[in-house]
């Protein structure tokens, strides 16, 4: 239900039992660092289940990224999940970025 967006791109927050229901107030943005790094873990998630569904949701959040980057190659540290757009342009090596 997270990844059901129109970009691909996530939401960060899920309820447990509810799901996007259960969310109060649901942030439409996402660090590129929690976009990108699903593909390692839900890659594996994909692996160990049998289910590549997993692998193709987190496939889909990085290219939404990976499609949206700069003209010398680099990203955005956050992104609006409903529309793909960076609402923090800044570019960096840290926290937000650090494990895309």
């Amino acid at each position: 239900e997270a990844f059901d967006t129109p970009t691909g791109l996530p939401y960060s927050r899920v309820h447990l039992t509810r799901g996007m229901q259960g969310v109060p107030d649901k942030s439409q943005t996402i660090t590129a660092a929690e976009a990108g790094s699903f593909l390692m873990e839900f890659g594996v998630l994909s692996i160990l289940t049998g289910d590549m569904s997993y692998y193709a949701k987190a496939r889909r959040s990085l290219l939404a990224l990976w499609n949206k980057r700069s003209s010398i190659g680099l990203f955005g540290s956050a992104a609006n999940v409903e529309s793909g757009a960076f609402e923090n342009r800044a570019a960096g090596v840290g926290p937000g970025l650090d494990s895309l």
